[in-house]
C-alpha cells in the first residue's frame, strides 16, 4: 500500500514537473492535458488518474510558484523592526511580480485558478504561510504602534491590494503616467506612503 502511494506521489511529480516545464516556456495558456502527457511519455487518458483536470494542475503549478514567492519572502521575516520587515516583505513582492511574471498572473490573476480558502492545514498551504508572513508582520507593527491600530486582517489585505496593483501596472507596463526615472523609485515610495 505505501508503495503505490509513493509511486502515485512520484507520478503526480512527474506531471507536475512536465507542467512547469510547458508553462515557463509560454504561461498557463499552452498547458494541456495532451502536451504533458506527450512530455512524460503517457497517455493523456491516464492523467486523469491523478489529477482532475486542467485546473487541478493549474491550482499545484499556483501551489510552486506561493512556494518561491515563500522562499523569498522568508529570509526577511527575521527582520527585527517589524515595519522594515514588511516593507521588505512588500519589495520581494514586488521584485517576484517583475521577475516570474507568469508565476504571478498565474496566482492573482489567471481565472482558471480559483484558490480555496488557505488555511494552515489545507491543500493551499503556501498561500495560507505566504499570506501569514505579512499580517503577523502588519498586526506586529499595531501592536507597538508603527502603524494606526485597527483591524489587521482589512491592514493586510489593504496593503497586498496596493501592491498587487503596483506589481499589476508594472509588469503590465502601465505605468504610462510615471517618468521613467522615478519607476525604480515608485515602489518603495508607495510602500512608505501605505506605511506611514
Amino acid at each position: 500500500m505505501e508503495y503505490q502511494r509513493r509511486d502515485a506521489e512520484q507520478m503526480r511529480e512527474r506531471i507536475i514537473d512536465a507542467a512547469v516545464h510547458l508553462f515557463e516556456k509560454g504561461g498557463s495558456s499552452i498547458v494541456s492535458m495532451r502536451k504533458i502527457a506527450e512530455r512524460i511519455d503517457y497517455s493523456p487518458a491516464a492523467l486523469y488518474l491523478y489529477f482532475k483536470g486542467k485546473k487541478d494542475i493549474l491550482l499545484a503549478l499556483s501551489d510552486r510558484g506561493f512556494s518561491l514567492l515563500y522562499q523569498r519572502m522568508l529570509p526577511v521575516a527575521s527582520t527585527p523592526d517589524p515595519k522594515e520587515r514588511l516593507l521588505e516583505l512588500c519589495r520581494v513582492y514586488l521584485a517576484f511580480a517583475a521577475e516570474e511574471p507568469e508565476y504571478y498572473r498565474l496566482i492573482f490573476s489567471d481565472p482558471e485558478v480559483h484558490y480555496p480558502n488557505p488555511t494552515e492545514d489545507s491543500a493551499s498551504k503556501p498561500a495560507y504561510l505566504t499570506y501569514s508572513l505579512l499580517q503577523d508582520a502588519t498586526q506586529e507593527c499595531m501592536e507597538r504602534g508603527l502603524l494606526t491600530a485597527g483591524d489587521p486582517l482589512a491592514a493586510t489585505v489593504g496593503m497586498w491590494s496596493a501592491m498587487h496593483g503596483v506589481a499589476s501596472l508594472l509588469s503590465g507596463g502601465r505605468m504610462h503616467v510615471v517618468p521613467q526615472e522615478r519607476l525604480d523609485s515608485l515602489a518603495d515610495d508607495v510602500l512608505r506612503f501605505i506605511l506611514r
